[in-house]
């Protein structure tokens, strides 16, 4: 007998199997088995995380990308959107996907609850009887545009628990930068006084220059030095000759008197 090999009809020996390594993997989808059994049997597990109908006893299919387990309807809602599933009764599960299904994961329908449904009413969540396209709405806003998604807050197990706000990061060093700098060029402005005006554009304070005092009146006539960058020429006062001197100095010389000088 000729089995049909790479298109020339040569019949080719069967590839060997490492029987050690299918044993292992027989081994582990076993324990896989009962580890999502588990995990189905976990009250919040037991209801549909979309629409919150009970399995039948439990639910059996599981949306990977959100790590959920839901019923027929919701199943079929996001295999419309190419969304991967995978069945807790037909599948082949590993350890690594079973895992990813634990609540300290962010796996399971509690954590489904806490992220991408928080904010969602009673109303809003499709029922048992109502039309496919109901339950396709109900996917497109909840995980596609993320309506009823927390916003900014922290819940459930795992990377949710270390989420850190905005406001209570700290500040980097760029930032911190910037704030010293406005301060400084408020405290320019401040020592400026009203005449100082802040330029956005270049990060500067500029001052306005202040007017000009008037030089001072300098007498050119007694003051000996005349101002800087004067050229005119100062007249000097004639020599005292000696004989004036001792007569105006002279104690023997005569006083004329006020009445004399008035009858004369």
């Amino acid at each position: 007998i000729f089995r049909f090999s790479w298109g020339f009809g040569v019949d080719c020996p069967d590839r060997p199997v490492d029987r050690g390594v299918a044993m292992v993997r027989e081994d582990e989808s076993k324990k896989a088995e009962q580890a999502i059994d588990k995990l189905r049997k976990l009250p919040e597990n037991k209801l549909c995380a979309n629409c919150l109908a009970p399995g039948m006893p439990l639910l059996t299919g599981v949306i990977m990308p959100f790590k959920i387990f839901v019923c027929g309807n919701c199943k079929s809602a996001h295999q419309s959107f190419s969304h991967r599933s995978k069945s807790t009764q037909m599948s082949v599960w590993t350890m690594d996907e079973v895992r990813s299904l634990e609540d300290k994961n962010d796996g399971g329908n509690r954590a489904c609850q806490e992220k991408w449904l928080a904010d969602v009413r009673d109303g809003d969540r499709p029922r048992e009887g109502d039309r496919l396209e109901r339950f396709k709405d109900f996917v497109q806003a909840a995980y596609i545009d993320e309506r009823w998604k927390r916003r900014g807050g922290s819940g459930g197990g795992g990377e949710r628990r270390q989420e850190v706000s905005r406001s209570q990061r700290p500040v980097s060093g760029e930032r911190r930068q910037e704030d010293s700098s406005s301060q400084r060029d408020e405290g320019r402005r401040r020592n400026a006084g009203d005449d100082s005006a802040f330029n956005p554009a270049s990060g500067r304070v500029s001052v306005a220059a202040a007017p000009r005092r008037a030089a001072p009146a300098q007498d050119l006539l007694f003051d000996p030095e005349p101002a800087v960058g004067s050229t005119r020429q100062v007249p000097m006062p004639a020599p005292i000759s000696k004989g004036l001197l001792d007569d105006l100095f002279d104690p023997n010389a005569p006083v004329a008197s006020a009445t004399s000088s008035q009858n004369q």
